[in-house]
């Protein structure tokens, strides 16, 4: 499916929102069934208005690419935290040409971070010399206060997070570790 296809979807999809604070769901069709499911009028027109993003692998060239072209700051290619802390643990990884894995070995233990962590290596890093690319990996809580059902076969091989109130990272604002 292309990104111009996509695109006009969304434009399309925007202008048949019947009320812009009720969850709806619509369906548009040319020669393929798209359904697109949003839940507000202004998430629609944010996503129909956002430039697409193309998620950039932790490769030494790429990023040496990037730096040539006078790209410098913070990349961001993780998934957006989910509201509550309960659910998900998330681990950061901060890519820059410094770093001593690349490719799909650069995400190993040694180099996550927890939110603590990864927010203070934001903090300290020079956005004026530097690239970075971040990227994140969400993994479900144990737990009674979680909607996980850990005898589901979709969690057979994931990683468990322990529960929030047993997690030994610490806390930062709106309660996440």
């Amino acid at each position: 499916m292309s990104l111009l296809y996509l695109t006009e979807c969304f434009r399309t999809w925007s202008s048949i929102l019947p009320h812009p604070d009720r969850a709806t769901r619509h369906s548009l069709s040319d020669d393929r069934q798209v359904t697109l499911t949003l839940i507000t009028r202004r998430t629609t027109l944010l996503a129909a208005q956002a430039p697409l993003t193309i998620m950039l692998q932790p490769h030494f060239e790429v990023i040496q690419r990037e730096k040539a072209r006078g790209k410098r700051g913070v990349s961001y290619y993780g998934r957006f935290l989910h509201p509550n802390p309960k659910f998900w643990k998330y681990y950061f990884y901060f890519f820059t040409d410094a770093a001593e894995k690349e490719g799909e070995d650069f995400f190993c233990v040694e180099n996550r971070l927890c939110i603590s962590s990864y927010k203070k290596r934001v903090a300290t890093f020079d956005r004026e010399e530097d690239l970075a690319f971040v990227y994140n990996q969400r993994h479900p809580r144990r737990g009674s206060e979680t909607p996980f059902d850990e005898s589901h076969e979709r969690w057979e091989d994931v990683e468990w997070a322990p529960p929030l109130n047993e997690d030994p990272d610490p806390k930062v604002e709106e309660g996440f570790r």
